[in-house]
């Protein structure tokens, strides 16, 4: 969504749902994740540039499929 966001130009939905993921990432210990949807948040504030904010929703999308894998192998270790 945030990525659909981005293309879109909808500044303030981008901005939001960064906003949104970030204490869950602070959460779990996502540092990368966490420091991604900061600075995506931060752009937007500032001055949006779309071939950034792209890079950078790409690279959050990338590292959260980590995050998750991690977080489903740790939840079938305890099942």
């Amino acid at each position: 969504d945030m990525h659909e966001a981005v293309i879109s130009g909808q500044w303030e939905s981008a901005s939001d749902l960064a906003h949104k993921m970030l204490p869950q990432c602070r959460h779990v210990g996502a540092t990368d994740l966490y420091d991604n949807l900061k600075r995506i948040e931060e752009i937007i504030k500032i001055m949006p540039e779309i071939g950034t904010l792209k890079t950078l929703t790409k690279e959050s999308f990338r590292e959260f499929e980590v995050v998750s894998d991690l977080i489903n192998e740790s939840i079938s270790k305890i099942n």
